[in-house]
C-alpha cells in the first residue's frame, strides 16, 4: 500500500488457510492520499531452494466508496491475471477506514497522487512487489502476450 509491503505468517500445508488470533494477520497503513489503492494478493509459499512464491491471485481494494469507522467484510474473487477468466480462489479481508482529518483528506483528492518507491531486501520479494503492482504479464513491455491481451479487450 503506496509506500508498503507487508506480508502475514506462513499457513503451511492448507488450501483454505485460517490465521490464528497471535498471528501476523492484522495491518494499520497511514493514508497519504484519497486516491491510493489498496494491492493485496495470494501466494503459495515456497522455501529457501526455490527463487519465487507461486502467485496464486491478487485483487485490489478501492476504499473511496467506503465509509470512515465502519467494519466492513469483503469478499475478493482471486485471478492470476486481470484478463483471465478461470477464479483462483477466493479472500476475505476485514477492513476499517479511519482519518485523523477528513478536511485534509478531501483538500488531497484534488492533488495528483505522488508516485512511491518501495525498498525489498530479497530478489523473491520484488518478484512479489512486481506481481502484485503488475500482474503476470507486464503490459508496459511490447510482446506477443501483450499485443493479444490488448487485442482481446477489443
Amino acid at each position: 500500500f503506496e509506500d508498503t509491503l507487508v506480508r502475514t505468517d506462513v499457513i503451511y500445508d492448507t488450501l483454505s488457510p485460517r490465521w490464528m488470533p497471535w498471528s501476523q494477520r492484522a495491518f494499520c497503513f497511514n493514508i497519504q492520499h484519497p486516491t491510493s489503492i489498496l494491492l493485496l494478493g495470494v501466494f503459495d509459499y515456497d522455501g529457501p531452494p526455490y527463487t519465487y512464491h507461486d502467485a496464486v491471485g491478487r485483487f485490489v481494494i478501492n476504499y473511496q466508496n467506503l465509509v470512515r469507522d465502519t467494519v466492513y467484510v469483503l469478499r475478493y474473487a482471486l485471478y492470476a491475471d486481470t484478463n483471465q477468466e478461470q477464479q483462483c480462489g477466493t479472500a476475505t479481508v476485514r477492513l476499517r477506514i479511519s482519518l485523523n482529518n477528513e478536511k485534509e483528506a478531501i483538500q488531497k483528492s484534488f492533488t495528483p497522487a505522488p508516485k512511491f518507491l518501495i525498498n525489498v531486501k530479497t530478489k523473491k520479494s520484488l518478484k512479489v512487489l512486481r506481481y502484485l503492482c503488475k500482474g503476470q504479464v507486464n503490459m508496459e513491455k511490447t510482446h506477443l502476450k501483450t499485443i493479444s491481451l490488448h487485442a482481446s479487450e477489443f
